[in-house]
């Protein structure tokens, strides 16, 4: 996903795949969730050029249980894919939509896109619907994120000092839906 590799970020894969036993040419499709620079195709030029596909969620009878979901604010474009893991964990891999953990807890947006005040809460739409749909978040810019009944009401609690929250009350209540669901 987002497979812009810089020449150290190429070698931390390649050093990651051969973990798995597997290189670059084993990798058929990729993904790309918003077409900002630092998220499209990019291998650096000393490297083999491989020819991947780009994956469509819907559009390959290969991937059946994986889907795109709409997520824009960072980006009107952007798009996660959100499928079932193996162990039965709903996992969303969402680009920029969420840049990392600490981003999240801090209720920001990426400031220097010159957001519009509809684009910060559409951000803050899009971080509920992951949030009420997601077990394991896998941001843009960070560790994976586990939704935990503390970091739901830690995110609760937070998100009135984010700007234009209270235009949208929503996502207040996505987050207490959401707690009710998965518990104390």
């Amino acid at each position: 996903t987002d497979p812009f590799f810089t020449d150290r970020g190429f070698a931390e894969a390649v050093g990651q795949l051969q973990l798995l036993e597997i290189g670059f040419g084993s990798i058929g499709y990729i993904f790309v969730s918003h077409y900002h620079y630092d998220h499209m195709p990019r291998l650096p030029a000393h490297a083999p050029q491989y020819a991947f596909k780009l994956l469509v969620p819907g559009e390959s009878e290969r991937f059946p249980d994986v889907r795109a979901v709409d997520l824009p604010g960072h980006d009107p474009f952007l798009r996660a894919l959100a499928f079932t893991s193996i162990a039965g964990k709903r996992v969303w891999v969402v680009g920029d939509a969420i840049l990392n953990e600490e981003w999240l807890r801090a209720w920001e947006y990426y400031w220097p896109n010159g957001y519009e005040p509809d684009e910060i809460m559409q951000t803050w739409r899009s971080t509920a619907v992951v949030l009420a749909e997601a077990d394991v978040i896998l941001p843009g810019h960070g560790q994976p994120i586990l939704i935990t009944p503390d970091l739901l009401r830690a995110l609760a609690a937070g998100f009135t000092r984010a700007e234009y929250a209270e235009r949208c009350p929503d996502v207040l209540e996505t987050l207490h839906h959401r707690l009710a669901q998965i518990g104390p």
